[in-house]
């Protein structure tokens, strides 16, 4: 198996933690975007790889609001390029986040 296969593994596997846990739903966003900031974000924290923050993300809270901020900076990227994501002004109350991507 190789290194590209490995990361689809763990990034399938983050993203299945996230949404058992916590109820935030991004299985179904611009996969390749994600997998950028979740790496990013790893990385940031000193994690080589991404299934290394599952266990850390699972339990500690605080740890899982700043991934979500990475992801969130990502739509508002979006946003800024004429995106439609324009119409929801306080993403955070939409806690399945997957309703406001879909209706852009």
């Amino acid at each position: 198996m190789n290194n590209s296969e490995l990361e689809n593994i763990e990034m399938k596997l983050l993203l299945k933690a996230v949404y058992d846990r916590y109820g935030y739903d991004f299985r179904d966003y611009a996969r390749a975007s994600l997998e950028r900031r979740a790496r990013m974000f790893s990385k940031k924290i000193g994690r080589e790889y991404l299934s290394e923050l599952i266990p850390l993300i699972l339990r500690d809270e605080l740890l899982f609001q700043r991934l979500v901020k990475e992801f969130q900076r990502l739509f508002f990227i979006q946003e800024d390029k004429g995106n439609s994501l324009s119409r929801f002004k306080d993403i955070s109350i939409c806690k399945d986040m997957a309703c406001w991507l879909r209706n852009g």
